[in-house]
């Protein structure tokens, strides 16, 4: 089983399929230039997060975004290759992914936090609301700081079913905040063919420095989507949930290979060996493991990408409410957490990745066996939307004496309770401050 969460603070046409796809691919995109941003960072190890969520969140910032402001966000994020109708290609995606008619629980939420002086412009709030379902609640931001941090928090918490705690910390608000722009999205599926427990068993797994022992989940001679590159060195295999979405996990043919393939690879070359995938039977076997507190403080990556104007005194987000000037971003911040296990259910129909050739097939079953660093992502795949993208690289085994430093100041560890279900949460902030005093 699998659970995802996330939080960020950051004319009308009906959009057909081929638009919200398009809409997938430009997110996509962002993913992996988030990614590289990412693990160029020093001390870096494990990775993940949503680039849905943040993608989401600097739409809902750019309906308050004005001038050059808004120019560097709509480039950056390649907004501005959507056309004009981008606030309802955000709503015809968002209807699509969050769809209580789904056969699995994906869970959007947003939120507009205000402080109770500030005014805010109907237009945005309006916006907000109508393209991305965000309500507005007033908070008493300058009065008291401390109590609107804890209900921040506990928003956070309830719509990440309590995977993410704590995510803003004592001194992330101030008396000079005025907004925190806010979206969670949770994600919960079952394996369509799960993992049996009694077959996990411990094993090495060596990130071409160190060796650990790990919990290595086991799953033989069953069918999948599987392919292999030669020009990226690496194996692809599709691991479905029950519904339209799959964990795609792609394995570097040796231990040092991982970054060759994170140098390599992109939304064209990936789409492309999506697409060679074949239907097979696979040995497979993967490590058990949580990644949790994950935190990035976005702000250098998305500057690094081109958005650096929101962050100065410079910013034009007078759509929000004040004049240009008057507000910028003070910080954005994402915290992740995932936990993969056995869980899972059959499928109570063919997925698709049953259906083979009637001829017998006499080629050796491929051998799927991530005992190396790897990267994964997990896809709506109807849509194309990668909803959560990381790397497995360096994470200690849970009877290791020293825990290594992953993205932030999180933590990870390969578990050992058996009983765990399989997890996977992100959560992210935009935090809006003023330079100007509240007049009450």
């Amino acid at each position: 089983m699998i659970a995802f969460a996330v939080v960020l603070i950051a004319s009308v046409a009906i959009a057909t399929s081929t638009t919200v796809g398009k809409l997938a691919e430009v997110n996509a995109d962002f993913g992996f230039r988030m990614y590289d941003q990412i693990k160029s960072s020093q001390g870096v190890t494990d990775i993940f997060f949503s680039p849905i969520s943040i993608s989401t969140a600097l739409g809902m910032l750019r309906l308050g975004a004005k001038s050059s402001t808004l120019d560097q966000i709509s480039t950056s994020m390649k907004f501005n290759t959507l056309g004009n109708n981008q606030n309802q290609l955000f709503k015809d995606l968002n209807d699509m992914l969050y769809n209580t008619s789904n056969n699995y629980t994906l869970k959007s939420a947003n939120k507009v936090f205000a402080d109770q002086r500030f005014a805010v412009r109907d237009t945005f709030l309006n916006g907000t609301r109508d393209y991305f379902g965000a309500e507005l609640e007033k908070l008493d931001f300058q009065g008291n700081p401390a109590a609107a941090r804890t209900r921040i928090n506990q928003w956070v918490e309830e719509k990440t079913e309590d995977k993410i705690e704590d995510l803003m910390s004592p001194s992330s608000i101030t008396q000079q905040t005025v907004m925190v722009l806010a979206n969670a999205v949770y994600f919960k599926g079952l394996w369509t063919q799960k993992f049996d427990r009694q077959l996990t068993s411990n094993a090495t797994f060596r990130d071409g420095q160190n060796e650990f022992t790990v919990p290595m989940m086991t799953l033989a001679d069953k069918r999948f989507n599987y392919a292999e590159s030669s020009s990226l060195n690496c194996q692809i295999l599709e691991l479905p949930y029950a519904g339209s979405v799959s964990m795609f996990i792609l394995l570097p043919t040796n231990t040092s290979g991982l970054d060759q393939l994170e140098n390599q690879i992109n939304v064209v070359n990936l789409n492309s060996l999506i697409g060679e995938m074949m239907s097979k039977k696979v040995n497979i076997f993967i490590p058990r493991f949580e990644l949790k507190d994950l935190k990035l403080n976005l702000a250098d990556y998305l500057k690094a990408l081109g958005m650096t104007r929101m962050f100065t005194d410079t910013a034009d987000l007078s759509g929000i409410g004040g004049n240009p000037g008057d507000l910028y971003v003070s910080s954005a911040v994402h915290k992740a957490f995932i936990k993969v296990d056995e869980e899972g259910t059959e499928a109570a129909a063919a997925t698709g990745i049953g259906i083979g050739l009637t001829s017998v097939n006499t080629d050796p079953i491929p051998v799927f066996r991530a005992d190396r660093p790897f990267m994964f992502f997990i896809r709506e795949n109807s849509s194309g939307t990668i909803l959560f993208f990381g790397r497995l690289k360096k994470t200690p085994a849970s009877t290791s004496t020293t825990a290594q430093p992953t993205v932030g100041s999180g933590a990870g560890a390969f578990m050992n309770d058996k009983n765990q279900a399989l997890f996977f949460v992100t959560a992210a902030v935009y935090l809006l401050a003023s330079y100007w005093p509240f007049q009450k």
